[in-house]
């Protein structure tokens, strides 16, 4: 059975099928055979996992995650890759390609086939669509409440930074509390640029989130009303936590909280944790 991951064999199969890398895709294709062993490593990939994976690109990483996984199911958005995703996985009997773009489809929809098997994610997500794509998975994993274990995301460095940032730093907002509130989140291992083709801008990192049991929310709108109060919170950065609510409650309400809890009025949004906020949420509720 013949790997892509190749320079070789990867320039062969995009010339063999006329397939030109686009740019507006994020399309940035791993050829290092170990960095692609390892990323099924850090998944803890076994025979009775479903893995969703999103992005597949030319196979490369479906491949290994075929041999290990029950079964893979994989989301491409780009149409053009049918022909080459169907030489380069044909010998691949567990794997099914849907041709569409994640961020509309219905998951529950397409979770049914699997009747509460445990899933797994493995991703790598350019970087303009990792925040929509993370928070659609954790959307999906508090309101339908899946088997839903893990998912190993390969992203930016920055990107990753953010998601394992702690307060006070520049790096901290709403996706690191959205994140760290359903995940535990681990940075697995940096990725070089150059074992890519074509190689990006800079290095990528492979980031491990597994999923924590929700006992913080009792329903979804909870949980996305939450999530809202966050993102005022951080809508402008420099300001005090007061002015940023004042969208939904006055500066005496706000202050009043946060005296409350012993929590000093000029703070920012930025040096709270996400147990403050918390806090700070739940006595606004009250």
């Amino acid at each position: 059975m013949e790997y892509i991951a190749s320079q070789k064999k990867l320039k062969s199969l995009l010339e063999k099928h006329g397939f030109h890398i686009k740019k507006s895709f994020g399309q940035n294709f791993l050829i290092d055979k170990n960095i692609l062993k390892k990323i099924v490593t850090t998944a803890e990939i076994t025979a009775e996992d479903i893995v969703l994976e999103i992005g597949p690109g030319v196979g490369s990483l479906t491949q290994f995650l075929s041999e290990s996984a029950k079964k893979v199911s994989c989301f491409e958005i780009d149409y053009k890759l049918e022909a080459l995703l169907a030489e380069s996985l044909a010998e691949y009997t567990n794997v099914e390609v849907v041709f569409a773009d994640f961020l509309k489809t219905d998951l529950k929809a397409w979770y049914i086939q699997f009747s509460g098997e445990s899933i797994k994610v493995v991703a790598n997500l350019p970087y303009y669509i990792t925040t929509p794509i993370l928070e659609k998975l954790i959307s999906w994993y508090v309101h339908e409440k899946p088997n839903l274990v893990s998912a190993t995301v390969m992203m930016q460095k920055e990107v990753a930074a953010r998601l394992m940032a702690v307060p006070s730093t520049k790096e901290y907002g709403s996706l690191s509390i959205f994140t760290q509130l359903f995940t535990e989140v681990k940075l697995a291992f940096i990725v070089p640029k150059t074992v890519f083709i074509p190689a990006p801008n800079i290095d990528s990192a492979i980031v491990h989130l597994k999923f924590k049991e929700n006992k913080v929310f009792s329903t979804f709108e909870e949980a996305e009303e939450f999530m809202e109060f966050v993102r005022l919170g951080f809508c402008m950065r420099r300001k005090t936590l007061v002015n940023n609510l004042k969208q939904i409650m006055t500066g005496e309400q706000s202050i009043a909280i946060l005296q409350k809890l012993k929590i000093d009025e000029r703070v920012r949004a930025e040096q709270l944790t996400v147990d403050d906020f918390k806090r700070i949420y739940d006595t606004f509720k009250k």
